[in-house]
Protein backbone atom coordinates (compact mmCIF):
# COMPACT_ATOMS: atom_id res chain seq x y z
CA UNK A 1 0.00 0.00 0.00
CA UNK A 2 1.27 3.59 -0.73
CA UNK A 3 -0.44 6.38 0.75
CA UNK A 4 0.82 9.95 -0.56
CA UNK A 5 0.55 12.75 2.33
CA UNK A 6 1.73 16.58 1.96
CA UNK A 7 4.84 16.64 4.63
CA UNK A 8 4.19 18.56 7.24
CA UNK A 9 7.82 19.52 7.58
CA UNK A 10 8.38 20.43 4.12
CA UNK A 11 11.53 22.30 2.88
CA UNK A 12 10.86 26.14 2.45
CA UNK A 13 12.98 25.49 -1.09
CA UNK A 14 10.78 22.47 -2.19
CA UNK A 15 8.40 23.42 -5.58
CA UNK A 16 5.39 22.08 -5.25
CA UNK A 17 4.14 18.73 -5.96
CA UNK A 18 7.67 18.12 -5.19
CA UNK A 19 8.58 14.66 -3.91
CA UNK A 20 10.24 15.61 -0.39
CA UNK A 21 10.47 12.35 1.69
CA UNK A 22 9.60 8.58 1.48
CA UNK A 23 9.05 6.15 4.33
CA UNK A 24 10.72 3.69 4.49
CA UNK A 25 13.85 5.21 3.06
CA UNK A 26 14.71 5.57 -0.13
CA UNK A 27 17.54 2.04 -0.41
CA UNK A 28 15.07 0.35 2.40
CA UNK A 29 14.45 -3.32 1.95
CA UNK A 30 10.78 -4.21 2.65
CA UNK A 31 8.40 -7.04 2.71
CA UNK A 32 5.77 -6.52 -0.44
CA UNK A 33 3.04 -5.81 2.32
CA UNK A 34 4.84 -2.78 3.82
CA UNK A 35 3.45 0.17 4.11
CA UNK A 36 4.89 3.03 2.19
CA UNK A 37 4.04 6.84 2.20
CA UNK A 38 5.16 9.19 -0.02
CA UNK A 39 5.35 12.65 1.19
CA UNK A 40 5.54 15.77 -0.82
CA UNK A 41 5.58 19.57 -0.99
CA UNK A 42 2.47 21.53 -0.83
CA UNK A 43 3.84 24.38 -2.45
CA UNK A 44 2.44 26.27 1.10
CA UNK A 45 4.01 28.43 4.02
CA UNK A 46 2.62 30.20 6.75
CA UNK A 47 3.31 34.26 6.11
CA UNK A 48 5.16 35.50 8.75
CA UNK A 49 5.31 39.27 10.55
CA UNK A 50 7.55 41.55 8.17
CA UNK A 51 6.26 44.71 10.69
CA UNK A 52 9.06 47.30 11.57
CA UNK A 53 11.29 45.49 8.85
CA UNK A 54 13.38 47.48 6.20
CA UNK A 55 12.81 46.12 2.92
CA UNK A 56 16.28 44.72 2.70
CA UNK A 57 15.23 42.85 5.87
CA UNK A 58 11.67 42.24 4.13
CA UNK A 59 14.25 40.53 0.97
CA UNK A 60 16.22 38.20 3.02
CA UNK A 61 13.58 37.17 6.03
CA UNK A 62 11.35 36.13 3.42
CA UNK A 63 13.50 34.13 1.55
CA UNK A 64 14.50 32.18 4.31
CA UNK A 65 10.66 31.21 4.94
CA UNK A 66 10.37 30.65 1.29
CA UNK A 67 8.75 34.16 0.10
CA UNK A 68 10.41 35.66 -2.78
CA UNK A 69 7.54 37.76 -4.20
CA UNK A 70 6.93 41.51 -2.64
CA UNK A 71 5.24 44.56 -3.56
CA UNK A 72 6.16 47.86 -1.74
CA UNK A 73 4.30 50.81 -1.32
CA UNK A 74 4.60 54.26 0.73
CA UNK A 75 2.52 55.82 3.40
CA UNK A 76 3.13 58.84 5.43
CA UNK A 77 3.39 57.60 9.07
CA UNK A 78 4.57 58.38 12.38
CA UNK A 79 6.81 55.15 12.71
CA UNK A 80 10.58 54.91 11.58
CA UNK A 81 10.65 55.47 7.99
CA UNK A 82 11.19 52.93 5.46
CA UNK A 83 9.72 50.24 7.93
CA UNK A 84 6.04 48.17 7.00
CA UNK A 85 3.58 49.35 8.69
CA UNK A 86 1.03 47.33 7.05
CA UNK A 87 1.30 43.80 5.39
CA UNK A 88 -1.59 41.60 3.32
CA UNK A 89 -1.68 38.84 3.83
CA UNK A 90 -1.93 38.98 7.19
CA UNK A 91 0.42 37.26 9.29
CA UNK A 92 -0.08 33.51 10.18
CA UNK A 93 -2.39 33.16 6.83
CA UNK A 94 -1.42 30.09 5.05
CA UNK A 95 -0.88 30.78 1.29
CA UNK A 96 1.15 29.60 -1.51
CA UNK A 97 4.79 30.35 -1.44
CA UNK A 98 4.75 31.62 -4.40
CA UNK A 99 2.23 34.41 -3.39
CA UNK A 100 3.61 38.33 -3.80
CA UNK A 101 2.99 39.87 0.00
CA UNK A 102 2.39 43.45 -0.57
CA UNK A 103 3.37 45.75 2.19
CA UNK A 104 3.71 49.12 3.32
CA UNK A 105 6.58 51.18 4.26
CA UNK A 106 6.37 53.61 6.65
CA UNK A 107 7.59 57.35 5.13
CA UNK A 108 7.92 60.55 7.33
CA UNK A 109 4.43 63.17 7.06
CA UNK A 110 5.09 66.32 4.94
CA UNK A 111 5.13 69.21 7.22
CA UNK A 112 3.76 71.75 5.72
CA UNK A 113 6.10 74.75 5.41
CA UNK A 114 6.18 77.57 8.13
CA UNK A 115 4.44 80.95 7.57
CA UNK A 116 6.16 83.85 9.22
CA UNK A 117 3.77 86.26 9.76
CA UNK A 118 4.03 89.56 7.70
CA UNK A 119 4.37 92.95 10.02
CA UNK A 120 0.45 95.00 9.33
CA UNK A 121 2.17 98.44 8.68
CA UNK A 122 0.46 100.62 11.67
CA UNK A 123 -0.73 103.64 10.15
CA UNK A 124 0.09 107.39 12.02
CA UNK A 125 -2.90 109.88 11.52
CA UNK A 126 -1.64 113.22 10.75
CA UNK A 127 -2.87 115.97 12.75
CA UNK A 128 -3.39 119.17 10.32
Amino acid sequence: KVEVLPDPAEPVTAKTNEVTKVDPAEGASVTLDTAITVYYASGMGEVPSFKGLTKDEVVAFGKNKGFTKFDFTEAESTQTPGTVIEQTPGVGSNVKRSTTINLVLAKAPVTPPSVTPTATPSVTPTVP
